[in-house]
């Protein structure tokens, strides 16, 4: 049974200790990579690019690397509907994408700032739903994915497009993405889905697309005629066994909310957020956590490797024996961590919780990783688990374990 951990001195430094062993090469290659390729200026990301900021700007100066580094607030969230001129099979993909279900509700937060009650009814009238909150059956999504292309969604919809097209436009020339500096952008990656919406965006302004730096990259979804990303440690067609995702975003959490788009603010335009404040994970003491990973950057500077292979082996292996085989000390300082399983904030779960009856087994069956829920850590869910769960649970992380290679 795992003891849940609590903000300790000695709680942080466990809980900086592998995110340090990845983090700090991760935006060493960033700086050294960015000067090979003649920028002056990054930009990183919100959420996950606000802890690589700070180790940057810690980083950079024991390296040498005279750079200018700000941080971009934007999202998923944000920048679908604002590339959105017409309503697309890409938009759809994103309003529909339901990996544990998905309720009307659920739908109009991925539209921010259309607070209309019209589109929820609209919604529930194309559906079988009997109500906003009620999971949604496969009809029901393929119901909505042609009614999106018609009235009265499209006409609920389209004017919420422009709007967010331009006051995202208005807020990436405040932000200098128009200007002559050659610039690039720091995220942690995965699909590319979020950086596609970008280089449409940018595109459509005859913008040049810049350089985008990856700490992983799957599927392969950035788009066509687009730059590929520079990345750290691996670029798959296929995911990883190990949810490098999750892991990773939990590593860079930021201490804010998500950015649901833009708003003026005393004649600027500002980030609107979904909470100022990322409560859950300052409660669990993320404050503590970033101070001690930053602390230690801060006295580090490190060497340029002669073969990045070998730094990259070094951090999956780092990653794989953390996720599949952590100390008693790592399970309890982590297995709490309130992990967003919707990109929009709307849902959190620990990151390890009990396994529920049967997916043991059936994680035995077909040699996957048992997971009580989609983002959850399989090692810390075995270990919070009991009896002839928690017995099967450790064999399918034997047989995960030795089918985890380095993509």
């Amino acid at each position: 049974m795992i003891h849940h951990s609590h903000n300790s001195t000695e709680t942080a430094r466990v809980r900086a200790e592998i995110p340090a062993r990845v983090l700090i090469p991760f935006v060493a290659w960033i700086g050294r990579r960015a000067v090979e390729l003649g920028l002056t200026r990054l930009y990183f990301l919100s959420r996950d690019g606000q802890v690589l900021h700070e180790l940057a700007t810690r980083l950079f100066a024991n390296l040498g690397i005279d750079m200018e580094l700000r941080y971009l607030h934007g999202s998923r969230v944000a920048w679908h509907p604002a590339r959105t001129r017409e309503i697309d099979a890409f938009f759809l993909d994103y309003l529909l994408e339901a990996p544990n279900g998905l309720s009307a509700e659920m739908i109009a937060s991925r539209l921010p700032g259309l607070e209309d009650p019209a589109l929820t009814d609209a919604l529930l009238r194309v559906t079988s739903a009997s109500s906003a909150t009620k999971l949604l059956h496969r009809a029901d999504l393929e119901a909505l994915r042609e009614g999106f292309l018609k009235d009265p969604l499209r006409s609920l919809i389209t004017p919420h497009l422009r709007q967010a097209r331009q006051t995202t436009l208005d807020y990436f020339d405040q932000e200098g993405l128009f200007d002559a500096t050659p610039w690039g952008l720091v995220d942690i990656g995965w699909t590319g889905k979020t950086i596609r919406c970008l280089y449409d965006l940018l595109r459509d302004q005859d913008s040049a697309l810049p350089p985008v730096f990856f700490f992983g990259y799957h599927s392969f979804l950035i788009g066509e005629g687009n730059p590929a990303p520079e990345t750290f440690l691996f670029s798959s067609r296929g995911k990883p066994r190990m949810n490098t995702s999750v892991m990773l975003e939990n590593f860079c959490a930021g201490d804010h909310g998500p950015v649901l788009g833009y708003t003026a603010d005393n004649g600027k335009l500002a980030p609107q957020l979904r909470a100022a404040r990322n409560s859950a994970a300052i409660d669990w003491g993320l404050t503590a956590y970033r101070e001690t990973l930053l602390a230690r950057a801060a006295g580090e500077t490190p060497p340029a490797p002669e073969r990045n292979d070998s730094v990259r082996t070094d951090v999956w292996r780092t990653l794989a024996e953390f996720y599949w085989n952590p100390t008693a000390e790592q399970l309890a300082a982590w297995s709490d961590f309130p992990t967003e399983i919707e990109a929009s904030g709307t849902e959190r779960r620990c990151w390890a919780e009990p396994l529920p009856w049967g997916v043991a087994a059936s994680a035995l069956r077909h040699r996957s990783a048992p997971l009580p829920h989609r983002g959850a850590w399989p090692a810390g869910s075995v270990a919070c688990s009991t009896g002839l769960n928690r017995q099967l649970g450790q064999l399918a992380l034997r047989l995960c374990t030795k089918d985890s290679p380095h993509p």
